[in-house]
């Protein structure tokens, strides 16, 4: 049942059943859950769909529609990731302040699309991408969709209905797999691919809508409208700079090296951006909306923060490290031979995904606390050692990995600085837990493939039943040592502490009062 209180906007949208009575160490377990339960049912199909895809489309022509969902992801920024954000984390939320998040979603949505029109040819003349214009024009139908089915799952979260957002979200990616597959088949090449990017906007949006039950009349309330474009237009001018700074790699390869070296750079990516962006997705997704309540004072945000880095870090750098010893002769199997310079570099972006993960995590924080400046001199200096080492790559692949990994190490660590300064960090616990997790981590990656090498060499099966042997070792290793590594000590604590409460609580996200 709906928590309901009132005001002249109406019932207010807050809480639903028992989740809204557990503790918040409770209800950031339940939510981290079912963010992963989705995101790897939602990893295992993507895996499919690229290598089921990979075979029938060729890299010079997967170059251009890669480069068109760059510029799709752009109409995220404005409609789907800002507002999602706003009604998150907003205090208070009549059914007429979301109507009035629906409404302003759709039209920033509809306004991105006549832009991405508009500009389709142009960007594919200046990326030397072909294809790529005949995919933005397909893909324009997707930004009004992406962008109401992105406030619906904000609104979702916000009344802590996690397994329904991860469902949703989850159903409607399946949807869209099975109808790019079918179109692919159809002969219809790598437009098929367009199509299902389409297919799961409207089956997103239609069944978020119907799940939030928020009425589809169009509404400006005018304190809920300045609050929700102050926030997004901050968050949307922060999310232009990481769009930019992400997308960097892909657009400079695109422009020194070509269509095919797009292709294969942007499935290289692709294939460790997946589990990747599931592993940090589903953490962000979880935790924005109890951000709001651990900032409420300074020792509870020090400790949630410390305590989010040390269990991140250890899960981060173990499994991109475990990762990267597996990736490129499973990527061999999944993609064949011709995408072999695709997976030399998936060990480099391992390495890329692991710091990105830390990153991420600590930018979504600062976001929802409204630690503005930090973020912004954050993204400039981010920007500039992109950049700069990505000049210096020239558009070759590896030297490209190995520039976002260390502008990515770059602008984190200005932010741990920023955060330590302020008193909103312990320090020593993040520094120690980073060198022993990173150190693990390279073990994980490193000796398997010198082990594989030296008694298989490069035969791909054999390679890769040696490097999971291993790494199953290592992992047995690790867990008699689980005592000396701290994000392992800290979570096997958390998850011993972790249960429903009979009443509510609120505590922080460490379990604390």
């Amino acid at each position: 049942m709906n928590t309901v209180t009132t005001n002249r906007g109406g019932a207010h949208l807050g809480p639903r059943g028992p989740v809204a009575g557990w503790s918040l160490t409770a209800r950031a377990f339940n939510a981290v859950g079912w963010s992963y339960l989705s995101g790897f049912v939602l990893l295992l199909a993507q895996v499919a769909y690229t290598a089921f895809t990979a075979r029938l489309i060729a890299p010079r022509w997967f170059g251009g529609y890669a480069l068109a969902l760059t510029i799709v992801a752009f109409a995220g920024l404005f409609g789907s990731a800002g507002l999602a954000n706003a009604v998150m984390r907003t205090q208070h939320l009549s059914d007429r302040g979301a109507r009035t998040a629906l409404t302003l979603a759709v039209a920033s949505g509809l306004v991105i699309s006549v832009a991405m029109v508009v500009l389709a040819a142009p960007i594919e003349k200046w990326f030397h991408a072909p294809g790529a214009a005949g995919a933005l024009r397909l893909l324009a139908f997707q930004p009004p969709m992406l962008a109401a089915a992105g406030v619906t799952f904000g609104l979702l979260r916000r009344q802590r209905r996690y397994r329904a957002a991860s469902l949703i979200d989850v159903g409607s990616s399946l949807a869209g797999f099975a109808v790019g597959a079918v179109a692919i088949v159809s002969g219809m090449g790598v437009i098929g691919l367009s199509v299902g990017q389409v297919a799961r906007g409207v089956v997103a949006m239609a069944v978020g809508l119907l799940a939030v039950r928020v009425s589809l009349r169009p509404a400006c309330e005018k304190a809920s409208a300045r609050e929700f474009v102050g926030f997004s237009a901050q968050v949307t001018g922060q999310n232009v700079g990481h769009y930019a700074i992400g997308n960097l790699p892909l657009w400079s390869v695109a422009r020194l090296a070509g269509g095919a070296a797009t292709g294969l750079f942007s499935r290289g990516y692709q294939l460790v951006a997946l589990p990747n962006d599931q592993f940090t997705s589903g953490l962000i997704r979880a935790l924005y909306p109890l951000y709001r309540e651990v900032r409420t004072g300074r020792d509870h945000t020090q400790r949630a923060l410390t305590e989010g880095l040390v269990l991140t870090s250890g899960a981060a750098f173990l499994i991109f490290g475990a990762f990267a010893a597996l990736v490129q002769p499973a990527a061999l199997l999944l993609l064949g031979p011709r995408w072999y310079a695709a997976t030399a570099v998936t060990p480099l972006l391992c390495a890329f995904a692991a710091v990105n993960t830390l990153y991420s995590v600590l930018a979504s924080a600062a976001e929802a606390m409204r630690w503005m400046r930090m973020i912004w001199i954050t993204q400039l200096l981010f920007f500039v050692s992109m950049g700069a080492a990505l000049y210096a790559a020239s558009g070759r692949l590896e030297l490209t990995a190995a520039a976002m990994v260390l502008a990515t190490a770059v602008a984190h660590l200005y932010m741990l600085l920023w955060v330590s300064r302020e008193g909103l960090l312990l320090r020593l616990e993040v520094v120690r837990a980073y060198a022993i997790h990173a150190a693990l981590g390279l073990v994980f990656a490193i000796v398997p493939v010198l082990i594989s090498q030296a008694t298989v060499g490069r035969s791909v099966l054999p390679a890769l039943g040696v490097r999971a042997a291993v790494l199953a070792l290592l992992g047995l290793a690790l867990w008699l040592l689980r005592n000396w590594v701290p994000g392992l000590r800290l979570g096997l604590v958390r998850l011993r502490e972790f249960h429903p409460p009979r009443r509510p609580g609120r505590h922080s996200l460490a379990g604390s009062n």
